[in-house]
Parts: structure tokens; sequence; C-alpha cells
């Protein structure tokens, strides 16, 4: 006879956030882990680098050519693609950690010129990402935290 229950073995809250991460860390194969700058990108006859599953992330090279074309030459050495990271505790948004890119996007006009880190990130509606990225298609991307 088949019992009406089913019973799981109850998970604690570490071995649930555990679970999570290995999860998470299937999501995030295809980012990137090796970065480049601007300048050595469009050196390369194929602008690509590696991704944390070991394939190839290729650059849209128009986005960086018109990258070169607004930024100053001391921008040229951040190192693409710029990472905005979800978080679980806080849906709907992304943050950026990383004050060079920070000053890119400023410089670009994707963000305030006033605006500022706090705690070292600053947030931003998923969806505003979203639209950054298909404004500067494969130079920035959506890291999974």
């Amino acid at each position: 006879m088949i019992s009406d229950t089913f019973h799981l073995p109850m998970l604690n809250e570490s071995s649930m956030k555990k679970w999570l991460k290995f999860e998470m860390s299937k999501i995030n194969s295809g980012i990137v882990v090796q970065k480049k700058t601007l300048s050595e990108l469009l050196e390369l006859k194929s602008s690509k680098t590696l991704t944390k599953d070991g394939s190839d992330y290729y650059f849209n090279r128009d986005a960086l050519k018109k990258l070169k074309d607004e930024l100053p030459l001391d921008m040229h050495s951040i190192l693409l693609p710029i990472s905005f990271y979800t978080s679980l505790e806080v849906r709907g948004s992304v943050f950026i950690a990383d004050r060079p890119s920070f000053s890119m996007l400023k410089h670009l006009g994707e963000v305030p010129k006033d605006a500022e880190l706090v705690d070292g990130k600053y947030w931003i509606g998923k969806t505003l990402a979203q639209d950054m990225m298909k404004r500067h298609p494969s130079v920035i991307q959506l890291v999974r935290y």
C-alpha cells in the first residue's frame, strides 16, 4: 500500500544555501572569467575571451568601436565586460561594485553624474541594466550572486 503522504528530508538553512550556490554556479557557467581591456579587445582579430565553463565569449565589434569613440583614452583600460550582480535578497534590482566600470557608465550617461557607490555598490532596477545591455551588446553581463 502506498502512503498518502510523502516525506522529504528537511534541509537546514546551511544545506539550502549550499544547494542554491551550486545551482547558481550552473547558471553562471557562461560568465566571463578572463576580462580584457577595451584596448586589448580591439587589437584582437577576434574579440573574445573565456567563460567559466571554458567556452568563448564573443564581444560585439561594433559595440567596442562605439565605446572607443565615446570614451576618453584613459578609460580604454577598463576591464570588460562590466558585471552587474543580482542578489537573492533584493529581487528586481542589480548592483555594480567596480568603481572604474561605474565611472565609465557615468561617462556614457547610463547612470546620473551625481550618483555614488554606497557601501561599495550602486543599485539599479534589473530592467534598467537590461536596457543598458541592449544599448551596449556584449559589453555588460548579469551575474547571479
